[in-house]
């Protein structure tokens, strides 16, 4: 059936509401819809604002990114489920560094045998967070919990 997208009648801001509250996973297939509804929703503040990925191929690293780079130089939230892969875990704990300093609220789940290189990355400052919630998964009962290093974010996070 073909017809008139009557889609191209409605304002840009009532598109924005169809993206509110949604994951990037739901927004995948509405970013689809047309030329128009992508870049309304790719331009949606909160899109850019909260950026999670748990995902570890090639692709999704490079979304994360994008969407990073996107910010323009705003704070922004970051969730990371960190894979097991060492070459993959380098990989995004090179992003985590490299934006730590406009990263608001950071949320980071990597396995635990990786603490001492993910204390690394964050050895950079961070004077914008505001919250962290730092939870290394379990891969083996015998592993020693990590001890959290004294100049984590450069002693320059607000967080107590």
């Amino acid at each position: 059936m073909t017809g008139r997208d009557m889609t191209t009648a409605l304002p840009p801001e009532l598109i924005g509401r169809f993206f509110r509250g949604r994951t990037f996973e739901e927004l995948h297939p509405m970013l689809g819809v047309c030329a128009r509804w992508r870049e309304i929703g790719l331009n949606l503040p909160i899109y850019e604002r909260s950026i999670m990925f748990s995902d570890y191929k090639y692709g999704t690293i490079r979304l994360a990114l994008l969407r990073i780079e996107w910010t323009c130089g705003r704070p922004f939230s970051l969730e990371i489920w960190a894979s097991r892969d060492k070459e993959l875990l380098h990989d995004i704990l090179s992003i985590l560094a490299s934006c730590l300093e406009r990263i608001v609220s950071l949320g980071f789940f990597p396995p635990g045998v990786h603490a001492a290189d993910t204390f690394g990355a964050l050895l950079q400052p961070a004077p914008t967070l505001e919250a962290v919630h730092l939870e290394f998964q379990p891969v083996d009962s015998d592993l020693k919990e990590p001890i959290v290093s004294s100049d984590l974010f450069a002693q320059h996070a607000r967080i107590a």
